[in-house]
């Protein structure tokens, strides 16, 4: 069976603070909460607009993620993303949830003592997500990975950029069965992002160094991010920066 329309079970990516620095934290764990909606197609169907609704549709996803960075030098560092996702596939008659994780690397350069700097942030992330109901079993996994171009301003206690996102890879396949894994699938379709680019808008709030003075110096910081065109969604984190 072949839906017309179908929602997807990837996100693309959030940008986050795009310059990492070492005097805010060496080492940053946080959690992100997140929704998205996306336009996709179906990679079978030639010749249609790419607005048309008989071969792609928009996805409502949500999902809570635990995130980590590692900052090497000022402008550099590398970051890991583990997280569970939920989302509703209506036209698919899919419900369901599943791990996400991702790996990424962002860097920057500084546009002289203006505070201003020039960043590009690469991230790869792949997810599962299933679902096991009395009638029928449904899947759908995926691939993604993205770059993203920002001008950012930076100082001690905040962080605003602005940006554009593409998309570098984009392996998607949702597909559903009768009842269980090894029976025939219903269907079984690849998809490809409908839109190339989205822009993205931000910003962290960053604390005063913390601590009781004979320990080294930790922060705190909180932030939101909203992004328009692949991606139209927002998301919203907190950190703790040591």
């Amino acid at each position: 069976m072949l839906l017309s329309v179908l929602m997807a079970s990837a996100a693309a990516a959030p940008t986050g603070d795009p310059v990492p620095l070492l005097d805010e934290g060496r080492f940053i764990v946080g959690a992100r909460i997140g929704a998205e909606s996306l336009w996709e197609k179906d990679t079978s169907c030639q010749g249609v607009p790419r607005d048309s609704s008989s071969c792609g549709g928009s996805w409502s996803h949500g999902g809570y993620i635990a995130t980590g960075r590692i900052v090497i030098v000022d402008g550099l560092s590398i970051d890991g993303e583990l997280g569970w996702m939920n989302d509703e596939l209506r036209q698919a008659q899919f419900s369901g949830a599943g791990l996400s994780s991702a790996v990424g690397v962002r860097g920057g350069i500084p546009m002289g003592a203006t505070g201003w700097w020039l960043s590009g942030i690469g991230r790869y992330e792949s997810g599962v997500g299933k679902s096991n109901t009395s009638d029928s079993y449904g899947e759908n996994s995926y691939r993604l990975g993205t770059l993203t171009g920002a001008l950012a301003w930076r100082d001690s206690n905040i962080s605003t950029w602005g940006g554009v996102q593409g998309v570098l890879l984009w392996d998607h396949t949702v597909e559903q069965r009768e009842s269980s894994p090894a029976s025939e699938p219903r269907y079984q379709i690849a998809l490809r992002s409908g839109f190339p680019f989205s822009g993205v808008l931000g910003i962290e709030l960053i604390s005063e160094p913390l601590g009781p003075g004979w320990t080294p110096d930790w922060r705190i910081s909180v932030g939101a991010e909203g992004s328009l065109g692949l991606s139209q969604g927002a998301h919203f984190w907190a950190a703790f920066r040591y």
